[in-house]
């Protein structure tokens, strides 16, 4: 038997595609080419309704080049419609809740169920899902609707996969999660005590849950670490994105410690710099906290990279509010910003709210908010340069003296080397380099002098 598999959306989408693979090869299916697949399934993303508009083409496209295939549809765009996607041409599986996939595989025979993954394809960083779901209810956000539970991966699991992945010569490693700062939320819920008014799977529930244990019963992101970094791997480890009030002290601790170990890049969801915006998205924290938090990061650990999402037109965002945004961009200094511009989602509460704004304007925003990021990646990047860094190589591509190595640093920049400057360096290793110079978001690294 003959499978495909397509891939929409985050971090956590690819590595869930990665374990649907693995599954289908150890149950001895084959990969096949287009026009030969017995099944295709599509992993969809459902974050704006282009990300929609995608999983369906992307179901149409493969339902023609695969024409006797039967398709599978999963994942948050199968969650966010699951009529609509059934109603597909050759759609004969879907799948909204990922926590069923073993009911999917066992549907199909499919019954040896690996526990994680070996390998990430081509890529030379390996994802490492250890958390899904999100409770928190953000007022654009679909998320708490199309994986509306928490379920985090117990630590000797991670390690194991984690293990793994650094035999097969993985030397970065990525955890990744729907909201990652909540990791270890669902282990820690407990019995509430009979005056406790508990009102099922609401946030503030897990939360005042984990109140009740003593910080050293309690499961955190921190504490997955530490018991990562005990396995001694050669590999070196970073975050995926997290909330600025879930990024704690103990967590910035041990990034500070790690002497590297732990990427010092702490990608922190931002949205919006006006606490009017912020309010009305339902966010937990207001711009001031925000600043503060990540000064203190920059506190801790000089240099730390910084990153974000920011949305732009988000319904009744005034030219005061966008300037907010930008004025936080450039105070903060953020290494790289991720710019979206607002798109309504069914069923969110921001979808029904007045003063939306025209699609003309969010596009201009979003045009003017670029340009000040890129001005604030830039003057981070310039900061760096004289430094030592640590650099992944991932590919070689030619540049105007000669092929380059190219890969990502530990502050999530990309940097680039002459090849003849690292005759003995290839894809997959970690480089030792002086930043020389920066610009357009990309270091150029050459050797550290001495060395």
């Amino acid at each position: 038997m003959l499978f495909q598999t397509i891939t929409l959306g985050c971090k956590v989408n690819q590595y869930e595609t990665q374990l649907i693979r693995e599954t289908f090869l150890a149950n001895g299916w084959r990969e096949a080419a287009d026009g030969q697949a017995d099944i295709v399934v599509i992993n969809t993303c459902s974050v704006t309704a282009e990300s929609d508009a995608k999983g369906r083409k992307a179901a149409s496209a493969a339902a023609r080049a695969n024409p006797r295939a039967k398709l599978a549809v999963i994942g948050c765009g199968a969650a966010s419609d699951p009529e609509a996607m059934a109603r597909l041409r050759q759609v004969a599986y879907v799948v909204p809740d990922k926590r069923k996939l073993p009911e999917f595989f066992k549907e199909l025979g499919l019954t040896q169920l690996p526990e994680g993954v070996t390998s990430l394809g081509t890529r030379h960083r390996a994802y490492v899902k250890v958390q899904d779901g999100c409770r928190v209810g953000c007022a654009y956000c679909q998320v708490p609707l199309t994986r509306p539970y928490l379920q985090s991966r117990p630590a000797d699991s991670v390690a194991r996969e984690v293990r793994r992945l650094a035999e097969a010569g993985y030397r970065e490693i990525v955890l990744t999660g729907i909201h990652l700062g909540h990791y270890g939320l669902d282990f820690d819920a407990i019995d509430f005590p009979a005056s406790y008014a508990l009102v099922t799977n609401l946030l503030v529930d897990y939360l005042a849950s984990r109140d009740f244990l003593p910080p050293e019963k309690r499961h955190t992101l921190t504490k997955l670490l530490e018991r990562l970094m005990e396995e001694d791997l050669p590999v070196r480890f970073r975050l995926g994105s997290l909330e600025a009030a879930e990024t704690g002290d103990d967590l910035i601790d041990l990034v500070a410690r790690s002497a590297g170990r732990v990427c010092p890049h702490f990608h922190l969801s931002m949205q919006s710099g006006s606490d009017a915006v912020l309010s009305r998205m339902r966010r937990r924290y207001r711009a001031e906290e925000f600043l503060d938090r990540c000064a203190l990061i920059r506190q801790r650990i000089p240099n730390a990279a910084l990153t974000t999402d920011v949305i732009v037109g988000f319904p009744g965002e005034s030219d005061d509010d966008f300037a907010a945004s930008c004025e936080l961009v450039k105070k903060i200094g953020f290494a790289k910003t991720h710019i979206f511009r607002y798109s309504p989602r069914p069923k969110t509460l921001a979808a029904d709210y007045p003063d939306q704004i025209p699609e003309p304007v969010k596009k201009q925003r979003a045009a003017e908010l670029g340009k000040a990021a890129d001005a604030a990646r830039d003057a981070y990047a310039a900061g760096l340069i004289g430094k030592t860094v640590h650099v992944l190589i991932e590919q070689t591509r030619p540049g105007s003296g000669g092929a380059l190595l190219a890969g990502t640093s530990e502050y999530y920049l990309e940097a680039a080397a002459s090849a003849d400057d690292f005759p003995l360096a290839g894809c997959g290793q970690i480089l030792t380099a002086a930043v020389t110079s920066a610009g357009a978001g990309e270091l150029r690294i050459g050797p550290v002098k001495g060395e």
